[in-house]
């Protein structure tokens, strides 16, 4: 049986490798979802784009110019080169008339200076072209060139005939290269014993994950020493020790290829056997097995067109040869003609695949101009609630995501939350916890059945207005690329006075960590808050919903990348927060959920037990049970 399952578990692996969504397609649809809801959570719109308008009027302005130099430019271009026809027509006629000339012989004279002055003026772009990649290569090469501290090719260093996996940290001193100001060690040692599982635990930013990063040789401390086997890791080759170690972070990059190819980097040369046996130990083969197959497109219109203008500028070539060796001084007119139409056909079809393109993009953003969106959240259309007691309840949901219409998430889902209450909502990964927050947000509408706030369907109700009742804080927090002050500052429309912002930064234990920073709010957090820690990013995306003041909560593993001392902090301003308010925890921490007044396990699409911790702890071969034994072990 095993092995029937092994089997069918590779096949499914083989045809998910085989047959897969386009790269950009993917790409696109993961940007737009992710905008999306967390943008559209805290009523962002507008905001994005008032933004968006005023950085692009700088380059319409910028545009505006360049066109209008461009095209004074070309009309004086084609001023003088039209003047320099007439001038060399009648330049020649005077020759005929007053020299003797014959027209052969102006012809001829004419068409060898236009051809060489178009030729020359065509090869113009060029030099640019060149001189561009003449500078872009400079920067490759150098790159290319550039010998780094840490080199992952390099093949110099010892390996370990026996590695016992002794790993020792030893008088460490470090600071991160971006903040060299910032120490993370001074002086710090580790020793952890061949075969034992150590815990590191320390406040967000304390330098636990750094560690690791030491370890892996991603950085080199400024001082002291990392040792494998009391062996110095500088002195080993890079590329065995890498091999030594499995690495799983905080946050899993996943490539964009298939769960296969995903597999496969873990190990070079790995068989699918191997990826088989990996995945049911990593307990993933349940939805690997329900993933859909998805029908790969391709096209090669691009291909297509560019051997055709290849074989046209080569007969044209061939024309322009053959024209010279047959005609004469009378039909040379009629040449003239067709290469002047020779000429700008070839520099249309040069034109085609950008044409091409732009028609497309021009396609597509009208499009999405004229789309009516079903959720329209700058519709002022909708009814408001004078007072929202925060009632909620899900009447027989059946939903399934529009990228993946095959997958059913909820088949009959039904679930009451009275106003006041914390629900907590356990389940296997992908059983749809979250899906119940995204629902509730009007980020989708159910396919079946109703959702209903204060007894009101919520698809009746103002969609601005609704988002303004809940405060979304997710599983995987966005920062946007600007200080603190902002992130948390986005999740009130208006102003935010300097008190409102600190209160909800301490209740969120956000703000002694902000205060040691050198900029304090005013830090920039980067690209997605890469410039601070995952519990950093979290506790200041958990002010931003604070600050919201909302009706409801909604928690999408709020406290998972905090440390248990934060974690601790966290939940209490949590716990006070909620008073008062509905609460939806979406949570597989036991000390998360154990103390909600109602734990819905879902499982299948649907509700399978509800009720207090106590009471599903009671029931015997319950789903709920099965899931505490399972993270308790």
């Amino acid at each position: 049986m095993k092995q029937r399952n092994q089997k069918h578990l590779a096949g499914k692996l083989e045809r998910l490798r085989k047959q897969k969504k386009p790269k950009d397609l993917v790409e696109a649809q993961k940007k737009q979802k992710s905008f999306r809801e967390k943008v559209a959570s805290f009523n962002g719109e507008n905001r994005a784009v008032s933004l968006y308008d005023k950085h692009i009027s700088k380059t319409y302005q910028a545009t505006a110019k360049e066109g209008a130099a461009n095209g004074f430019g070309m009309g004086s271009v084609f001023l003088i080169i039209f003047a320099s026809y007439g001038l060399a027509i009648w330049y020649g006629g005077q020759l005929i008339i007053n020299k003797g000339y014959s027209g052969g012989t102006v012809i001829s004279v004419l068409l060898a200076v236009l051809i060489g002055a178009s030729s020359l003026g065509n090869a113009a772009p060029c030099v640019t072209a060149f001189a561009e990649g003449q500078t872009a290569a400079y920067w490759m090469f150098e790159t290319i060139k550039r010998k780094p501290d840490i080199d992952a090719y390099d093949e110099s260093g010892v390996t370990l005939e026996k590695m016992n996996g002794d790993v020792e940290l030893r008088e460490v001193y470090f600071s991160y290269p971006a903040r060299p100001e910032q120490l993370i060690f001074n002086g710090f040692s580790l020793r952890v014993d061949s075969g034992t599982t150590m815990a590191i635990v320390g406040e967000s930013g304390s330098g636990k994950s750094t560690v690791i990063s030491l370890v892996e040789r991603f950085y080199d401390p400024q001082a002291g020493e990392v040792l494998i086997d009391g062996v110095n890791i500088k002195t080993l080759k890079l590329g065995w020790i890498r091999e030594k170690i499995g690495l799983v972070s905080q946050e899993p990059l996943l490539f964009m290829t298939t769960i296969k190819d995903n597999i496969l980097y873990g190990k070079e040369g790995a068989t699918l056997e191997e990826v088989t046996q990996a995945v049911e130990l990593a307990n993933a083969a349940n939805f690997i097995d329900k993933s859909p197959v998805i029908t790969p497109i391709a096209t090669g219109w691009a291909a297509v067109a560019g051997k055709v203008y290849e074989i046209f500028s080569c007969n044209q070539g061939f024309l322009v040869t053959y024209y010279f060796q047959i005609l004469h001084w009378a039909i040379c007119q009629v040449f003239f003609a067709l290469l002047l139409a020779t000429t700008g056909i070839s520099q249309t079809s040069a034109l085609g695949s950008d044409s091409a393109k732009a028609r497309d993009s021009a396609i597509s953003i009208f499009e999405i101009v004229d789309r009516k969106s079903k959720i329209d959240p700058g519709s002022e259309e909708g009814q408001v609630l004078e007072i929202v007691r925060g009632d909620i309840e899900l009447r027989h949901i059946s939903f399934r995501y529009p990228t993946r219409p095959d997958v059913p998430i909820f088949t009959n889902l039904s679930l009451s939350i009275p106003s006041g209450k914390t629900i907590a909502l356990v389940g296997e990964s992908g059983s749809g916890k979250s899906t119940v927050i995204a629902l509730l947000e009007r980020f989708y509408d159910p396919d079946s059945g109703n959702i209903l706030l204060d007894g009101t369907e919520i698809t009746t109700l103002n969609v601005r207005w609704l988002r303004k009742q809940m405060g979304l804080v997710s599983q995987e927090p966005v920062l946007f690329d600007d200080t603190i002050r902002a992130n948390i500052s986005y999740g009130k429309e208006g102003e935010v006075t300097e008190e409102e912002l600190i209160a909800v930064a301490e209740a969120s234990n956000a703000h002694q960590f902000i205060s040691s920073l050198p900029q304090g709010y005013d830090t920039y957090v980067g690209e997605r808050g890469i410039q601070l820690s995952g519990g950093q990013k979290q506790r200041v995306a958990i002010a931003r919903a604070i600050l919201k003041n909302p009706k409801i909560l909604l928690l999408d593993e709020a406290t998972s990348a905090l440390d248990a001392e934060s974690e601790h902090v966290v939940q209490e301003a949590l716990d006070t927060v909620m008073v008062g308010r509905t609460t939806i925890v979406v949570a597989h921490r036991l000390s998360t959920i154990k103390g909600a007044d109602i734990i819905a396990v879902v499982k299948n699409g649907e509700i399978v037990e509800k009720g207090r911790h106590e009471t599903l702890m009671r029931i015997k071969d319950g789903v709920y049970v099965s899931l505490v034994e399972l993270r308790s072990n």
